[in-house]
C-alpha cells in the first residue's frame, strides 16, 4: 500500500509530539513492505504559503466580527489546517495513495473538501490526539470559545468523523470520551483504540548520565516533561518541591517561559530548589539520571513521556488524567486530578519517596513491567495496516428462527407465574435523602467506586456523614507483584478523595482469605458500633467473588446487631442483582468513573471503567435516566433479609 501520514508539524518538530510517537510506526510499516510518506508543512510550496499569508488576516477580520477575539485564533487554525488538507489531497491524487492518515480533524476537513476536486480516491481517516474531541481539547488548553462557536465546532467534528473511513484514538478511555463530547451514545464501529508504540530507549549508565548533565549527588533529581502550558500545572509541581524543604533540582524538558514559572512561585528564589527548564533532543540521559518522574497534567490523551519514564524504570507520580491511567496501569503512583487535592498529595508522595528510596524503587520496577506490556511498533503497525485495508467481508447468511411448538406451555406458566402477574416490576428510586450516616464496606480497592461511587459522590455533596471501610489489604491474593497492596491502598484513598469522602478505614485483612479470618465479624461489628450508621452499604451475598460474599454476610450480621441501622443496601460488582431500588447518578457519572480511574492496578487487569459505565447506562433504563446504580435494599422490618424466593444469605459460598 501507499500510505500518507499528514501532520501540521514542521519537519524539525518530528523529534517531539506526534512525530516522536509516529516515526517508529512509520518505519515498521515500511518494514512490512508499504510505501509510507510523512507529510509536514515543510512540503508546502511558495504558492501555498503565499495563499496562507494572504487569507489568514482576511479570515481573522471576518471571524472577529462573528465570534469576537476568539475568531482571530480560529482563523489562524483553520487556514493552516485547510491548507495542509488541500496539500494532502493533492499529494494523494498525484501519488495514487491507498490510505491517507490525517493527524488533526481540521486537516481532515481540508482533505475532505479538496479530495474530489483533486481526484484523491484513497481511504482516509483521522487520529484524535487529544483526550476526547479536538474541540474540547484545545478549549482545555486555553482557547476561548463562545457558546455558539463551541456548538458549531462540535457539530463539524462529529460530521467529519462520521464521513471518515476510520477514526483512531490512542486509548479506549479517549475513544469513550470522544463519544461523550460529541453526544453519541456509543463509539461507532469504525472508531478504533490504537496505542502509541512502546518506546525503545538507549539509556546510559546512571553515573555516566549524571556526570554528563553535571548533576551533583547531594541533590534529589525530579524530572518532568512537557510544554510550559497551564494544563500541565508545573506551577503546582514547583510549589510542592519548595514545600518539601530539601535540596533538589526540578528539571522540566519542554518549551515555554521559565521566567513566568519562577514568577508564579516567587518563594523558589529563597529555597533550596534549583529549577532548570530546557529543550532537548534526547531525553534518555535525563531518564537515566533522575530519581523520580512527575506528571501533574490536568488532561492527557496518552502521555508518551510517562510511558518512556516507566520503560526507563523511573519511579513515576502521575495524575489520573485522561488516558494516562489506561497507559500506565500499576506502573505509576496516582495523584488526584483536582487542583485543591493535587498539591498536598504531591508533597506527601515526594516526601515518602525521598525518605524511603526503596519504596520508590519498587514503584520503578512496577513501571518497567507495565511498559513491557505495551505493544511494540511492529504490533501497532499491523493494527493500522488492518484498519487501512478496511473491514473484511462479512457473510450475509441468515440463521433460521425456531418457533415455539404449539404444545409448549404458556410462558407465564412455564416460569411459575400467575396469569395476572405484573408485566414488568420496576425498581423504586433509592431515597438517598433519607440517609444521614452511611457506612460502606468494600472488600477490595475499587469495589466502592464500581458498586456505589455515584451514591458516595451524591452523599458527600449533600453533606451526609460517610465512612468507607476497606476490609482487605488489596494485595491481590498472590496475583499481583509485591508491594501492590500499598499501591492499591493509595489508589483507594485517591478514589475516595475524588468522591468527596474523607473518612476511610483500612482493616488490612489478607486479600483472598477473608473467609479464614475469625475476627472478621468482630471487626465489622466494631465499625458499625463506632460509626453508628442508619444505612449500611455492602456487596451482594451471592456475588461471584468469595471475599464479597463473606463481607456481605458479615455486614448483615453487624447491621442486625445495631439498633440504629434502618436500611441495608447491597450493591453490584461482579454479579448483577434483581434490584429493588435504583439511584439516578447522571449528575455524578463522570465523578464516579474518574474515581474508578484512580484504581490503576485493577484497571490493568480489565476494562472496569467501560463495564461500569455500561451497567450504569443499563440501570438507567429502569428509571428513564441516562445513568443509575442498582441496589437490593431491605429494612429493619424485614430483618435485612432478601425478598421471597431468595436463599438464605449467610452462606459463604
Amino acid at each position: 500500500m501507499r500510505i500518507l501520514h499528514v501532520t501540521r508539524e514542521l519537519g524539525s518538530d518530528r523529534r517531539f509530539g506526534i512525530g516522536r510517537s509516529l516515526d517508529p510506526v512509520v518505519r515498521a510499516l515500511q518494514a512490512r513492505g508499504h510505501e509510507v510518506r510523512y507529510l509536514t508543512q515543510d512540503e508546502l510550496g511558495d504558492g501555498a504559503r503565499a495563499w496562507q499569508r494572504r487569507w489568514t488576516p482576511r479570515a481573522q477580520s471576518w471571524l472577529r466580527i462573528l465570534y469576537g477575539p476568539a475568531g482571530e485564533t480560529f482563523a489562524t487554525i483553520w487556514i493552516e489546517r485547510l491548507n495542509m488538507g488541500r496539500l494532502a489531497a493533492k499529494v494523494a491524487a498525484r501519488e495514487a495513495a491507498d490510505a491517507v492518515h490525517l493527524h488533526d480533524p481540521w486537516i481532515g476537513w481540508g482533505y475532505r473538501l479538496a479530495r474530489r476536486a483533486l481526484g484523491a480516491r484513497a481511504r482516509w481517516g483521522v487520529t484524535e490526539h487529544g483526550f476526547g474531541s479536538y474541540t474540547d481539547a484545545i478549549r482545555e488548553e486555553g482557547v476561548r470559545y463562545t457558546p455558539a462557536l463551541l456548538r458549531q465546532h462540535r457539530r463539524l467534528e462529529a460530521s467529519l468523523l462520521a464521513a471518515a473511513d476510520w477514526v483512531v484514538c490512542p486509548t479506549r478511555a479517549g475513544r469513550a470520551q470522544l463519544a461523550r463530547d460529541l453526544s453519541l451514545p456509543e463509539p461507532p464501529a469504525h472508531w478504533h483504540a490504537v496505542p502509541h508504540a512502546r518506546p525503545v530507549l538507549s539509556l546510559p549508565d546512571r553515573a555516566e548520565a549524571r556526570l554528563r548533565l553535571g548533576w551533583t549527588s547531594d541533590q534529589w533529581q525530579v524530572l518532568a516533561i512537557g510544554r510550559l502550558n497551564p494544563v500541565k500545572r508545573f506551577e503546582a509541581l514547583l510549589r510542592a518541591c519548595v514545600r518539601l524543604g530539601r535540596p533538589l533540582r526540578l528539571t522540566v524538558l519542554g518549551a515555554g517561559d521559565a521566567a513566568a514559572l519562577r514568577q508564579a512561585v516567587p518563594e523558589v528564589a529563597s529555597s533550596s530548589v534549583t529549577l532548570d527548564v530546557r529543550e532537548v533532543d534526547d531525553v534518555a540521559p535525563y531518564l537515566a539520571a533522575a530519581d523520580v518522574y512527575v506528571s501533574t497534567t490536568r488532561n492527557e490523551s496518552f502521555g508518551l513521556a510517562n510511558l518512556e519514564a516507566l520503560a526507563a524504570g523511573l519511579p513515576a507520580l502521575c495524575t489520573a488524567a485522561g488516558g494516562v491511567p489506561e497507559v500506565c496501569g500499576a506502573g505509576a503512583r496516582w495523584l488526584p486530578t483536582g487542583d485543591a487535592e493535587l498539591l498536598p498529595a504531591l508533597v506527601q508522595a515526594l516526601r515518602e519517596w525521598s525518605d524511603r528510596p526503596a519504596l520508590a524503587q519498587v514503584q520503578g520496577q512496577a513501571g518497567r513491567r507495565q511498559a513491557l506490556q505495551a505493544p511494540d511498533a511492529a504490533q501497532v503497525a499491523a493494527r493500522l495496516e488492518a484498519i487501512y485495508r478496511g473491514p473484511p467481508g462479512v457473510s450475509q447468511a441468515a440463521e433460521a428462527l425456531h418457533a415455539v411448538p404449539s404444545s409448549s406451555p404458556a410462558p407465564a406458566q412455564a416460569a411459575g407465574l400467575a396469569a395476572d402477574a405484573p408485566l414488568c416490576v420496576l425498581p423504586q428510586p433509592l431515597p438517598l435523602a433519607e440517609a444521614r450516616r452511611v457506612l460502606v464496606f468494600a472488600p477490595h480497592p475499587d469495589d466502592e467506586s464500581i458498586g456505589c461511587g455515584g451514591a458516595l459522590a451524591l452523599l458527600s455533596q449533600a453533606g451526609a456523614a460517610v465512612r468507607v471501610v476497606l476490609v482487605s489489604d488489596g494485595s491481590g491474593a498472590g496475583g499481583l507483584p509485591p508491594g501492590a497492596g500499598e499501591v492499591r491502598q493509595q489508589e483507594f484513598r485517591d478514589a475516595l478523595t475524588r468522591l468527596g469522602v474523607a473518612d476511610a478505614v483500612l482493616l488490612g485483612l489478607p486479600d483472598g482469605a477473608l473467609s479464614e479470618q475469625p475476627g472478621l465479624d468482630a471487626a465489622l461489628a466494631a465499625q458499625v458500633n463506632d460509626f453508628g450508621p442508619d444505612w449500611v452499604l455492602c456487596p451482594s451475598r451471592v456475588d461471584l467473588h468469595r471475599d464479597h460474599r463473606v463481607v456481605a454476610a458479615a455486614a448483615r450480621r453487624a447491621a442486625l446487631s445495631h439498633a440504629g441501622v434502618q436500611r441495608l443496601c447491597e450493591y453490584e460488582t461482579w454479579s448483577t442483582l434483581p434490584i429493588t431500588h435504583a439511584l439516578d447518578i447522571g449528575a455524578v457519572i463522570d465523578t464516579k468513573l474518574d474515581a474508578l480511574g484512580r484504581h490503576r492496578t485493577a484497571l490493568a487487569c480489565g476494562a472496569y471503567v467501560e463495564a461500569t459505565a455500561g451497567l450504569a447506562r443499563h440501570r438507567g433504563l429502569l428509571l428513564g435516566v441516562a445513568h443509575a446504580e442498582g441496589y437490593l435494599c431491605t429494612g429493619r422490618d424485614r430483618q435485612f433479609d432478601w425478598p421471597a424466593g431468595w436463599a438464605a444469605g449467610d452462606r459463604e459460598s
